[in-house]
């Protein structure tokens, strides 16, 4: 359950400076698998929100992950920011990680890295590695460049296999650490300029 706040009595601060009503906020959030990136659900589906402090302002995430994964995930009113960051010519990358069943071929994982077509579309990895796994299962770190719905589990569909876990690790200069599960926190000032850094956003006091 998400902690209620109420404006008049409460406040959030970043570094020790309060977040005024209207203002920009910026937040860091761990989402679990079985939570949706969306506002609303007709099906009354959990979402972000529902772990999210009560606000008045508009809250939306970026760099959306599906139902299905966990991981990083900004949550923000700065529209702004929002665009800069989902704009191709930015090429702000996002780290992931998966595992699945099997393991990828040296000509699977060139293929992951030059372009696998699905649905009309060519995906294609930035970087792909392969971690230290035991068993039938393997884990890959995946480095995107190129947001496409549900990406990673298209690539690997093509080639055979099926993602048994997805978690994004990084968005940018942002890595998930020190959140657990469905937690949150808001994003420190120094995280924020490098993330604006990132997005090609010279004039910090857009984030003000």
């Amino acid at each position: 359950m998400g902690t209620c706040i109420d404006p008049s009595v409460d406040s959030i601060c970043v570094d020790g400076r309060r977040c005024h009503p209207q203002g920009k906020l910026y937040f860091l959030m761990n989402k679990p698998c079985g939570v949706l990136c969306t506002c609303s659900d007709p099906q009354g589906r959990r979402t972000f929100l529902d772990l999210m402090p009560s606000v008045p302002e508009r809250l939306f995430p970026v760099g959306r992950l599906d139902r299905d994964s966990e991981g990083l995930l900004i949550v923000t009113n700065d529209g702004h920011l929002a665009m800069r960051l989902a704009h191709p010519r930015h090429e702000v990358a996002k780290t992931y990680l998966a595992l699945v069943n099997g393991r990828l071929s040296p000509d699977q994982l060139r293929r992951m890295k030059s372009g696998v077509v699905s649905e009309g579309d060519t995906l294609r990895a930035e970087e792909v590695s392969c971690l230290p796994s035991a068993g039938s299962r393997t884990e890959y770190r995946i480095l995107l460049r190129e947001g496409k719905n549900r990406q990673i589990r298209r690539m690997f569909d093509v080639l055979g296999f099926g993602v048994l876990r997805l978690q994004r690790t990084a968005i940018g200069p942002l890595v998930l650490r020190g959140l657990h599960v469905g937690e949150w926190r808001p994003m420190t000032s120094a995280e924020r300029i490098r993330l604006m850094a990132a997005a090609g956003i010279s004039d910090l006091n857009q984030g003000e």
